[in-house]
């Protein structure tokens, strides 16, 4: 006969060896009736005999997972065929993407802006050096979410790069002239942000009040004239790409009225050949002299004037002449009227009111 251990002797040795709650763990529970809250906002228990009903946990309630996690989710793409023309000629319209821009504080002036109208700055350190201490860290531009300025060298470095750069953020008004006056007074100090210091103090493992900015930041001198010349960089790529896919015509070949409203033109035209509602820029303030033969545009420098179509394709360019221009403007800053003692707002200070102060004048000159 073979030794074969009974029935009951295997049941009771399981019940030995597996404790009790994973053995009731494997029963499903009954589902108990639930309301919705007066509100709305939460989901309540129904008890029995009447009693009063009690809100679901938080991780359990489906109405509170769904608040908190709606803002995670991305939106689907709009309908472009249904959109109406007011619609389509907003979505067109590069003021108006301009506008929607989430709203920043400068730290030189405090002024609420839209993030087209402010420099971005970061915090980035070198990682050729395993030991953080000995590595200085740059204050750098942030030409975009992805490319980052090295004004040392000129050159743009991807965040994917070998180089450690700091999530905090912190705004300047985007201008020559000012980021020109602040090298020179040597304000560039303000620009450090109280979450900066404390990334180069997890960095560096002290705390982060032993963290002073004018003693362990840099600040290049010629900042100002990297980012300037980074940005006609791209504004000369982009125009490259118009000219490849057939956008820019001869400003002759765009009609006897001149070129309508829904187009730009690329260095300004006569005013009895331009329409009075299309946007001019003039290639030879942004770009500079002879910039055909230092961005390789010698067929839109010898054209004269020159028509852009403003549909998808050229919207980002429109966008990145807007952004140079307002870089150019002349700007006069007073930087002497900042007081020491100035609190200085947080990089992502979105949701902080900035004092409503007088340290700074900054405004455009006519």
């Amino acid at each position: 006969m073979p030794n074969v251990r009974p029935v009951w002797l295997l049941t009771a040795a399981n019940n030995v060896k597996t404790p009790h709650y994973r053995r009731l763990s494997t029963l499903t529970p009954k589902p108990q009736p639930t309301e919705s809250s007066e509100d709305g906002a939460r989901t309540l228990r129904v008890r029995k005999y009447n009693n009063r009903s009690l809100p679901l946990s938080p991780v359990m309630d489906p109405k509170a997972v769904n608040a908190r996690t709606k803002y995670e989710q991305a939106k689907a793409n709009p309908d472009r065929d249904t959109e109406s023309p007011f619609q389509k000629q907003l979505r067109l319209n590069p003021y108006a993407r301009a506008l929607i821009t989430p709203v920043r504080t400068c730290v030189i002036s405090h002024a609420r802006l839209p993030e087209h109208f402010l420099q971005q700055f970061v915090t980035r350190l070198e990682t050729s050096t395993s030991n953080w201490q000995k590595a200085t860290p740059q204050l750098a531009p942030a030409l975009s979410k992805d490319r980052i300025l090295d004004p040392t060298t000129g050159t743009v470095a991807s965040r994917m790069s070998a180089l450690a750069i700091s999530t905090s953020r912190s705004y300047v008004f985007n201008n020559h002239s000012l980021l020109v006056a602040v090298s020179k007074k040597k304000k560039w100090a303000a620009i450090v942000s109280e979450r900066m210091k404390e990334w180069v103090a997890a960095k560096r493992h002290v705390q982060p009040d032993r963290i002073k900015a004018k003693d362990i930041w840099t600040w290049p001198a010629d900042t100002a004239d990297a980012t300037l010349s980074q940005r006609r960089i791209e504004v000369a790529g982009l125009i490259k790409i118009a000219f490849l896919l057939g956008k820019i015509t001869p400003l002759t070949l765009s009609g006897p009225n001149g070129p309508p409203s829904e187009c730009f033109v690329l260095r300004p035209a006569p005013a009895e050949n331009t329409s009075s509602n299309a946007s001019a820029f003039d290639l030879n303030f942004l770009l500079g002299d002879e910039f055909g033969s230092r961005f390789d545009l010698q067929d839109i420098e010898h054209s004269g004037m020159t028509v852009v179509a403003n549909d998808e394709s050229t919207l980002r360019l429109r966008v990145a002449l807007l952004k140079l221009s307002t870089f150019l403007e002349p700007c006069v800053a007073n930087l002497n009227a900042m007081k020491k003692n100035t609190p200085k707002p947080k990089s992502e200070n979105d949701d902080d009111e900035a004092p409503n102060t007088e340290q700074i004048d900054v405004r455009h000159v006519p």
